[in-house]
C-alpha cells in the first residue's frame, strides 16, 4: 500500500510520500519567439482544438502576414482564454499558434505527463479562479507559473503514467466516437422523417404531383405550394442600447439567439430592458422566434416556437413569424427547420450573415389542409420526442465518459492510483 502525505494544496490533496511538489515556473520553459504566419505553416487558433479531448480540428482558417508564436512538434499548448473550455494540445506538427495559448517547449517533467497534468479537473478549476475580464475571461502566465503541481521524481514513472493514460483515453475515445456516430444517425433520421412527412404527408397511398419546387419534389395531389409571405407576418426585433438594460424586476425580457437551444426556449441567459416596446413586437403564444443575424452562419435560422404565455419581446438580430389562420404554428415550425436547410446559401454574403424578411417571405413551402397539418404535427411531435429521448440518453453516456476521463487523469497525475 502506497504511503501518502499532504500536498498542502487543496485541489491536489494527498500524494505519494516519494512524490514532489514544485511551482510550474521551475518545471517548464515557455516559447516566446514569433514568426510570420503564411500559407506554408499551419496556424493553430483556439477554434482548432476540440474542448476536453485535445484533438486538432481543421477549420480552413489561415491567418496570413501576422506574427504568431512558433510551435514545434512535441510542444504542449494550453488555452488561456476561457480556460474552462479545456483547450490543450500536444503538437504533432510544426505550426504557429494564437497568443491565446501558452506554449510549453520543454520541461523538467516528461512532456506527456505534463500534458495530462494540465488537464486535471482541479488544475483547470484553479486556473479558472484566477481569470480576469468578465466578457472574455483570461488566465495569465503570471498566475499559472506560480501554481504548484505534483509529480513523481522518476521520469520512468512519469512516462509510465502518460503511456497508461494514452491507452485508456484511446479506449474511452473509441466508445465516445461510437456514441457520437449513433447520435448523428439519429439526428439524420429525425431530419429525414420531418422532411418526408411535411412534404409527402402521412398517407403513402395518395396520388402525387410535381410541386414545381426542387427542394420539395412531389407532394400529395390535394396539397398546394405557397410562399411564407401569404401565411403570416414577419416582425423585426427591438433595437436598444446598453443603457436600457436593467434588472429583472425593472423591465421587459428581451429574447436573443442564446435563448434558443436545440429548438426550444432557454431562459438561463436573460436580458431585460426598460424602453418603449411597440405592442406588435410583444411576443404572443405560437409566435416563432428566429435568429435573423449572427456572426456564425450556421446559427442563422435557428428557431423556437413560443409555446407558453410570456411577457417578452425580442432583440434586433431576431425576427418573429406570426402565422395566420391558414397555417398551424407548429407545422410552420417543422416547415422552417426543413426549408431553411435548402435556402441556407441565401443567408450568407461576403459581408454579413442574415435572413432578411424578403428572403424569408420568398421561401416556398408545401401546404396541406389545416386538418392534415394538425395530424402531421401530432405525429412528428410524438416521433421526435422518442428520438430526442434516445439522443439525450446517449449524450448522458458521453457526459459520463467525460467524467470518467477526468477522474482517471486526476487520480493518476496526483498519485491517488498507481500504474
Amino acid at each position: 500500500m502506497t504511503r501518502m502525505k499532504e500536498s498542502g494544496i487543496d485541489w491536489i490533496g494527498q500524494i505519494p510520500e516519494e512524490w514532489e511538489m514544485s511551482k510550474i515556473r521551475y518545471l517548464v520553459t515557455t516559447r516566446s519567439e514569433k514568426r510570420i504566419t503564411d500559407s506554408s505553416v499551419p496556424y493553430i487558433g483556439l477554434e482548432n482544438i476540440e474542448s476536453q479531448t485535445g484533438k486538432f480540428v481543421k477549420t480552413g482558417i489561415q491567418v496570413d502576414k501576422s506574427e504568431n508564436i512558433v510551435v514545434e512538434i512535441g510542444d504542449v499548448l494550453f488555452g488561456k482564454l476561457r480556460p474552462y473550455l479545456r483547450k490543450y494540445w500536444r503538437a504533432t506538427f510544426t505550426s504557429t499558434a494564437s497568443s491565446e495559448f501558452l506554449v510549453f517547449q520543454s520541461s523538467e517533467l516528461d512532456m506527456n505527463f505534463l500534458y495530462y497534468a494540465i488537464q486535471s479537473d482541479s488544475f483547470i478549476e484553479e486556473v479558472n479562479t484566477s481569470t480576469y475580464g468578465s466578457k472574455m475571461p483570461r488566465a495569465s502566465w503570471e498566475y499559472i507559473k506560480n501554481m504548484r503541481i505534483a509529480f513523481p521524481t522518476s521520469l520512468v514513472e512519469q512516462q509510465k503514467i502518460a503511456d497508461f493514460l494514452d491507452k485508456k483515453i484511446v479506449q474511452l475515445d473509441k466508445v465516445k466516437s461510437l456514441l457520437e456516430e449513433q447520435i448523428q444517425k439519429l439526428k439524420d433520421y429525425r431530419a429525414s422523417l420531418i422532411y418526408e412527412t411535411v412534404t409527402k404527408g402521412l398517407d403513402k397511398t395518395v396520388p402525387m404531383k410535381d410541386s414545381g419546387v426542387d427542394w420539395i419534389g412531389q407532394i400529395p395531389q390535394g396539397w398546394g405550394v405557397i410562399k411564407f409571405k401569404y401565411l403570416g407576418d414577419v416582425k423585426q426585433g427591438l433595437t436598444y442600447s446598453p443603457s436600457d438594460i436593467v434588472d429583472k424586476d425593472e423591465g421587459i425580457l428581451v429574447l436573443r439567439s442564446g435563448n434558443i437551444q436545440n429548438g426550444i426556449l432557454d431562459f438561463n441567459n436573460n436580458v431585460y430592458v426598460k424602453t418603449k416596446v411597440a405592442e406588435s413586437i410583444v411576443l404572443r403564444k405560437n409566435d416563432i422566434l428566429i435568429t435573423a443575424r449572427n456572426g456564425s452562419p450556421v446559427l442563422i435560422g435557428k428557431n423556437a416556437i413560443i409555446d407558453t404565455d410570456i411577457k417578452a419581446t425580442f432583440g434586433a438580430f431576431m425576427m418573429v413569424f406570426r402565422a395566420n389562420k391558414s397555417l398551424f404554428a407548429k407545422f410552420a415550425f417543422y416547415l422552417m427547420n426543413v426549408s431553411f436547410n435548402f435556402y441556407r446559401t441565401f443567408f450568407t454574403t461576403s459581408t454579413v450573415n442574415q435572413l432578411t424578411a424578403a428572403i424569408f417571405n420568398g421561401i416556398e413551402v408545401p401546404l396541406p389542409s389545416i386538418y392534415e397539418q394538425k395530424k402531421i404535427t401530432d405525429f412528428l411531435d410524438q416521433k421526435t420526442v422518442q428520438i430526442d429521448k434516445l439522443i439525450q440518453i446517449k449524450n448522458q453516456q458521453i457526459e459520463n465518459i467525460n467524467k470518467q476521463r477526468q477522474t482517471l487523469i486526476y487520480d493518476y497525475v496526483t498519485g491517488k492510483r498507481r500504474v
